[in-house]
């Protein structure tokens, strides 16, 4: 499944130069796109990551081992 198709746009941490778990990241993203975080998914399959992305009030979702995000988008 080519993941880019459901994106608006694609953020790289090279390109915006700092990464996660750091907050910057999520806020230059939240920013960016002016996201409400209240209404924003993200989903990471590492805990620090998450956790830093739900401590900016994102709703996070730690994908469990051997999950794929395309196993959460079957049947969208």
């Amino acid at each position: 499944m080519d993941l880019s198709t459901l994106f608006e746009k694609e953020f790289y941490s090279f390109h915006m130069h700092c990464c996660k778990p750091g907050a910057a990241i999520f806020k230059q993203v939240i920013n960016t796109m002016e996201l409400n975080p209240a209404r924003t998914l993200f989903i990471d399959d590492a805990l620090p990551n998450v956790e830093a992305a739900a401590a900016l009030g994102l709703n996070a979702y730690l994908l469990k081992q051997g999950e794929d995000i395309a196993d959460l988008l079957k049947g969208f």
